[in-house]
């Protein structure tokens, strides 16, 4: 679950996380790139909460952040690195991450979620 403020003015972006590899032994290292693009002002959202993944250690690697506004409208892109590390044999996938966002034309908040992504740890 993605920590923080909500989006204010968000209006279409796309949450993405992927991997380098999905195949690893435990105890070994993956990284997991969790990408927020699109239009709107994304600098007040935080860091995603990936404590609670089960079966992995956790550890934040890096971030950055652009944006740049273009016709008088905000388009920015976050991406969060994380390096994992599975404690044991067996896991079968990173849990989806979501994160909320309001969408001031509907004026609700909204839900975007990642699909899990499958691994194998032997």
């Amino acid at each position: 679950t993605f920590g923080g403020a909500p989006i204010a003015g968000a209006r279409s972006f796309k949450l993405q996380a992927t991997t380098d590899r999905t195949d690893l032994q435990a105890g070994e290292p993956v990284t997991l790139k969790v990408t927020l693009n699109g239009e709107g002002n994304i600098r007040g959202v935080s860091s995603p909460d990936l404590t609670t993944l089960e079966g992995f250690k956790v550890y934040e690697s890096q971030s950055n952040e652009t944006s740049k506004a273009r016709s008088a409208r905000i388009f920015g892109e976050k991406v969060w690195e994380f390096v994992l590390v599975p404690t044991t044999g067996g896991v079968a996938e990173i849990p989806s991450i979501h994160l909320s966002t309001f969408d001031p034309k509907k004026r609700s908040y909204e839900t975007m979620t990642t699909p899990a992504i499958p691994v194998t740890v032997k």
